[in-house]
């Protein structure tokens, strides 16, 4: 019976941990990443690159997050482009434009965060195009129905106090 017993606890210790895993697993932040590239050198984006990310902009809008949390720019400091004084000062340039892109396109200022990678290739793939950078928005696992007011730009927000 004591046999019987001990496999009933593993049993049951079993499923405790299957439905954690399964609580933590729902209470993943929903993301959506997008990349953009960038001409070699330029400091800006194509026409065609621009509508790419309000694309991505509205898929995020449509999803309606509660709330929507972070837009996360990854600009990569890509040593193929140019020597690194050059480099530095693109990779500057480019994520002041990103940063100012996504407000303009109704992201909430204090929702856009900017990294530089120095000396690193997107994603560690020599062959990713230089000028590749990573968008990376995240949403949060609000109550339903959401209780958070949408933004000027269509997104779900906190309200900061």
């Amino acid at each position: 019976m004591a046999h019987n017993t001990s496999i009933d606890i593993r049993f049951l210790a079993g499923i405790v941990l299957a439905a954690a895993s399964a609580s933590i697993c729902a209470l993943q932040k929903p993301t959506y990443g997008v990349d953009v590239h960038f001409a070699k050198s330029a400091a800006s984006l194509s026409a065609k690159e621009r509508e790419g990310l309000i694309k991505a902009l509205d898929t995020v809008r449509n999803r309606d997050w509660c709330a929507f949390e972070v837009a996360y720019v990854s600009v990569y400091e890509d040593p193929r482009e140019g020597p690194p004084d050059h480099v530095k000062k693109l990779a500057s340039s480019r994520a002041d434009y990103l940063a100012s892109l996504l407000r303009t396109y109704g992201v909430p200022a204090s929702l856009v965060g900017v990294e530089t990678r120095v000396g690193q290739v997107y994603g560690g793939d020599q062959s990713a195009p230089p000028g590749t950078v990573q968008i990376e928005m995240v949403g949060g696992v609000g109550a339903q129905p959401c209780p958070h007011p949408y933004s000027p730009g269509g997104f779900r927000v906190e309200q900061r106090r």
